[in-house]
Parts: C-alpha cells; sequence; structure tokens
C-alpha cells in the first residue's frame, strides 16, 4: 500500500538547443539567425505515478509550440510509452531569445524550422522513453511565496487617457497608472527522495522572458537559466527545474519608473537569482501532499475574430506604402509585418481556435492550464473561484493561441490587441476561457474529489449514522497529521463539491431552498431542531448535534475542530451568494447551537 505523501515520479532533461543559424523568434528583424549559444535550451521531463495513472509534464524553453506540433509529440510519445495523449501536459516557457517556431512573421524560415522540430521531436520522444523505465518513490510538497518586486504590468494609463507599453517611449510625469494588476503569487510543487534530496521541481511565476529578446543573437533561456543555475547551486545538481509561466500576456520586468534599465544576461542573472532566493522561501514555507492524483483533459474551441473591412483597407494601405520598407524592430510588430499577417488570416478555412485544456489536483494543489498569452487579469479570476488553495496557472500550454487580453484592452489600444496570428480570438476570449477553465476543469476535479459521496448518507438513516463517525475519523487524522489548515481546507473542498446544487440555488437568491434542505436533513435525522424562516433569513437552533451525540454515544471523541463542518462547510456554501452564514454559538462537547443564514443586504 502506498504511503500517505508518497508516489512514485521519474525526471530528466533533453537538450534542444538549434543549430547556429536558426531564426530566431521574439521581434521582427532584418538578420534574425542566431550566431551562437549563451546556454542550452530544454525539454524538462516529469513524470508522476500515483499507482493509478501517470501524469508526463513537458516544460519546453521556446516561445510557443503550435497545436499540430504538441498533437504529433504527444501521439509519438504514447506510441513509445503507452502514456495516453489525454496525460501529456506540454507548454512554452516562453523565451524570446530562441526558436522562431510558432509566431509566422518572418519569412523563408519554414525549412529552418521544419528540421529543427523534426529533431526536437525525436529527442524528446527517446527522452521520455527513456526516463519511463526507472521512476523513484518521492514525497510531494507545496509552497508558495509573495514576489512583489520582480513583475510589472506593462501596460500605462497617460494623463490623457491614453495607453503606452512600457518598453515604448514616454515621459515619466505622463504616467498616472498602469491598467491592471500583477500576479505576485510563486508556487513551487518539490520532490523529494528518500534521502530527502530535491529530486524536482516545478516552479510556477508570472513574468515575460523577454529581457534579452535575441540579446547579441545568442541562444538563451532568459532569466529561467540563472533560476535553474541558483536551484542547482542550492539543492544540488541531481535536482530537474521546470519553469511554468503564469497569465502573462501583459506582464514583464520594466518598471516603469527607473530609469536605463539593463537589457542583457546581467540583468537576467540579477532577475534569476531574486526569483530562486523567492524559490528557496517558497520550499521553507511548504507542506507535504497527500492524496491520489485528480486528472482532467478536455478538447474546447473558442472563436476567431472576424477580419473587418477596416482592416483589410488598411493592410493593402500599408503593403502599398511600405512597399520598399524593410521590417526591423527590435520591440513591437512593423506595421508592415501585420498588414501581411492580416492577409494570410483571410486565408484561414477555420472559424475556430481549437485547444486542450487540462488540470491536475493532489489534497490542496492543482494546476489549470491556458492555450497562450492570457492577461494576468483572467489567471488572478481562476485562482479568486479555485477551490484549491495553491492553484497554479500554466500558460502557453498545448497550443499557442496568441494574446488574449481584457476586453477593455481593445478600446485602450497597444501591441497585444492588433489583430495578427499573435492576436487571433474573439475580444471576449478571455472570459470565454475562464468559463471554460471552471466547467470543463476545475468543476470535473471537484466531482472527482467527492466521487465517494455519490451515495448519499442522508438517504438512509443508519449509514448517515456511520458517516458522521467515517467523518469524524477522517478529520481526526487530518487534523493529526497535516494540521488545522490541512483541514479546513479540505472541509473547503467538500462543501465546493458536495452542496454545489445548493449553492446554485443560492445563487439564484432562492432563500427558500434553505430552508427546504435543513427540514429534510433534520427529518431524516429524526433530531429535534428550531427551524425559524423569513424572507431574509433562516435560522437553525439545536439542543445538540446529532452528529456529536452518536460519536459520543459510539465511545469515540469529536474532533477539536468539528464546529467546522459547521462554521468553514455552510461559509463556503454562501460563496459567491448573496448570503452570508453566521455561527452565533456552538458548543463543543455537545453541538449544541445557533446558526444563521441571512441575505447581506438585510443584514446592513
Amino acid at each position: 500500500m502506498q504511503k500517505i505523501g508518497k508516489m512514485k515520479a521519474t525526471k530528466g532533461r533533453v537538450v534542444i538547443t538549434p543549430p547556429t543559424g536558426t531564426p530566431m523568434g521574439g521581434n521582427v528583424r532584418i538578420d534574425n539567425k542566431s550566431r551562437g549559444v549563451h546556454d542550452d535550451l530544454y525539454c524538462n521531463i516529469l513524470i508522476l505515478d500515483d499507482g493509478k495513472k501517470k501524469i508526463c509534464l513537458l516544460g519546453f524553453d521556446v516561445l510557443g509550440l503550435k497545436y499540430n506540433t504538441c498533437n504529433n509529440i504527444k501521439s509519438r510519445i504514447e506510441q513509445a510509452t503507452e502514456i495516453p495523449v489525454s496525460n501529456i501536459v506540454m507548454w512554452a516557457t516562453h523565451t524570446h531569445s530562441g526558436p522562431d517556431i510558432c509566431m509566422q512573421m518572418n519569412e523563408g524560415i519554414d525549412e529552418y524550422i521544419d528540421a529543427y522540430l523534426d529533431d526536437l521531436t525525436i529527442k524528446v520522444v527517446a527522452g521520455v522513453a527513456s526516463v519511463n523505465k526507472n521512476y523513484e518513490v518521492v514525497t510531494l510538497k507545496i509552497g508558495k511565496t509573495n514576489v512583489p518586486d520582480l513583475s510589472f504590468n506593462r501596460r500605462l494609463v497617460k494623463k490623457e487617457g491614453s495607453v503606452v507599453m512600457n518598453f515604448e517611449e514616454f515621459k515619466i510625469d505622463d504616467i498616472i497608472s498602469t491598467t491592471g494588476p500583477i500576479d505576485k503569487d510563486l508556487i513551487t510543487l518539490s520532490l523529494w527522495d528518500e534521502n530527502n534530496k530535491l529530486f524536482a521541481i516545478l516552479v510556477n511565476f508570472t513574468l515575460h522572458p523577454a529581457v534579452l529578446v535575441g540579446y547579441e543573437w545568442l541562444i538563451s533561456r532568459d532569466f529561467i537559466h540563472y533560476l535553474d543555475e541558483y536551484i542547482l547551486n542550492t539543492f544540488g545538481k541531481q535536482a530537474v527545474t521546470l519553469f511554468a509561466n503564469g497569465a502573462e500576456g501583459n506582464i514583464n520586468h520594466l518598471n516603469y519608473e527607473e530609469h536605463n534599465q539593463l537589457r542583457g544576461f546581467e540583468a537576467t542573472e540579477k532577475i534569476g537569482k531574486k526569483l530562486g532566493t523567492y524559490v528557496r522561501e517558497s520550499i521553507g514555507n511548504s507542506s507535504v501532499l497527500h492524496g491520489r492524483i485528480k486528472f482532467i483533459s478536455e478538447k474546447v474551441t473558442i472563436p476567431l475574430r472576424e477580419i473587418t473591412e477596416q482592416e483589410k483597407q488598411w493592410a493593402d494601405m500599408v503593403i502599398d506604402r511600405d512597399k520598399d520598407l524593410v521590417e526591423d524592430m527590435f520591440d513591437g510588430i512593423p506595421d508592415k509585418t501585420y498588414a501581411k499577417m492580416i492577409k494570410d488570416m483571410l486565408l484561414r478555412p477555420d472559424k475556430e481556435f481549437e485547444t486542450v485544456l487540462q488540470g491536475m489536483a493532489i489534497h490542496n494543489f492543482a494546476f489549470v492550464t491556458f492555450p497562450g498569452e492570457v492577461f494576468v487579469e483572467f489567471g488572478l479570476k481562476v485562482k479568486e473561484f479555485s477551490p484549491y488553495e495553491n492553484t497554479m496557472i500554466i500558460g502557453l500550454a498545448n497550443s499557442f493561441s496568441g494574446y488574449i487580453p481584457a476586453k477593455e484592452a481593445f478600446s485602450q489600444g497597444g501591441y497585444e490587441v492588433r489583430t495578427a496570428w499573435s492576436s487571433q480570438l474573439v475580444y471576449d476570449a478571455g472570459d470565454i476561457l475562464v468559463h471554460l477553465v471552471k466547467e470543463k476543469i476545475l468543476d470535473s476535479l471537484s466531482r472527482q474529489s467527492i466521487k465517494i459521496m455519490e451515495r448519499k448518507a442522508s438517504d438512509n438513516k443508519y449509514l448517515h449514522k456511520d458517516f458522521h463517525i467515517a467523518l469524524n475519523i477522517l478529520m481526526n487524522y487530518i487534523y493529526e497529521n497535516f494540521g488545522k489548515n490541512a483541514l479546513i481546507n479540505y472541509l473547503k473542498q467538500y462543501a465546493h463539491a458536495y452542496y454545489k446544487p445548493l449553492n446554485q440555488k443560492l445563487e439564484s437568491g432562492k432563500m427558500d431552498a434553505l430552508s427546504m434542505y435543513f427540514k429534510d436533513i433534520y427529518e431524516k435525522e429524526k433530531w429535534p431542531v428550531k427551524i425559524t424562516s423569513g424572507k431574509n433569513h433562516v435560522e437553525i437552533e439545536q439542543e445538540a448535534c446529532p452528529g456529536i451525540s452518536h460519536i459520543v454515544k459510539n465511545g469515540s471523541k469529536p474532533c477539536p475542530l468539528y464546529r467546522e463542518t459547521y462554521n468553514t462547510v455552510y461559509k463556503t456554501l454562501c460563496e459567491g451568494t448573496s448570503f452570508e452564514y453566521i455561527l452565533k454559538y456552538f458548543n463543543d462537547e455537545t453541538g449544541a447551537s445557533k446558526q444563521l443564514f441571512i441575505r447581506k443586504e438585510a443584514k446592513q
């Protein structure tokens, strides 16, 4: 029997550095051929095996990965290892100093890129097949810390209301704010071998690796190279680091209030090493994960943006106007390049963008995938409603959709919203994506969490009494082995999943759904209770708790935090609704209590 907190895993890394002379992605330049290598690019590999399923995680040090490239590599891995395509998660770290394999901005590069991708595919499939033969027992830990000083929202608001990018020209005194927030979370999923040495680590942080942008025409992982170097020097060369970016569409390293910021390897080293200290802090804050893997993979579509007549006319005008202009720009994209992309996009046969969304959860940790460069606001929305305390957003995963901006950004203007292969989805694609992640991924993971509860203990009074005892045993086990926070998190996840139908009724404002639910449950318990209800409240008063009474009757003691089966569970039930739950009093020995559900506006 597999021990709590233990799992099997294997790891590896494959060098995927392109040959010198390969076109570089991330910008549009006359001479975009690489001239050498500062540091190697990798595909970092981590495969988890909980005894029931294997999940293969692949982090590629490239700008992006097209959908057909991902599907081809996944199919080849399945043939070589029997790990299902659906259980393989691929993402790009988004270095802007790697090969141009997804942007479709530079012409005449297909021969170079096709050869590179063929070689990459062979190497990665062989690498995964090799490590799949050797698994070790590991302990998983989850950690999180706050990073306030390395990432910045790159969309700046000027005094007169217009928006400018923080890499464009502007006067600092003209800037009054940024258009949005940043995501300060740095989350680490660390794996430790039986000698307590770091086996592998997945680091999730939201920041464009665009410090270098092909600096000196050298291949590099950008700041990720120095982050990896810091981790290896601190925790041992045996570790493998996977870096996964978040919703970084409008986030970079440039603080507009600082003058003369560096662009070069000195800057990437400073950022990477500083990020490494935060990783060490996160590991220091980490706690053991326990339980099996819950995983979901769903194919979805998002509508493509229609090319307007105005855009067609503009493209024709620019191509004629700039016919003798050479496309060359370090930051951003020239008008002529935009115009040519619009002309190409008119030939698209599809009306929708197809991709795969995936999610994995263990205990109080989860990750969900985003398909491209999504604005940070959408990642924060997902984290806000996720039932998992530690939720990673893994961006640029399984395909490359381009930018997914906030809807208001289209009226503000800016680099990310201009129609091109780099920004091709409908204006409300971000909202569509967030809805799909909630409905298809997080809700599905939650349902997996409570599959055992499909047998509704309340339908059978004898089973329900046994349920009280079983729940108390479980609560005591979690509390004694993992602490109060772990128990609270378990009860929150349980409440999110089990009470979802009742929560949806409360979201629509149906107060009577509460009184009906409690009358029914206490009737099945055959337990005396006083329930009073009005237009804006339901009050429940009992002289003892049926669960505690049955636990004591059978010679056991209730968990010291048994009151949280009321307080945490019903507060969670009310989340996202117009109702508030108040536990007016609770006797920990008997469960005598008075509870109040009240409309928030009535309380005010």
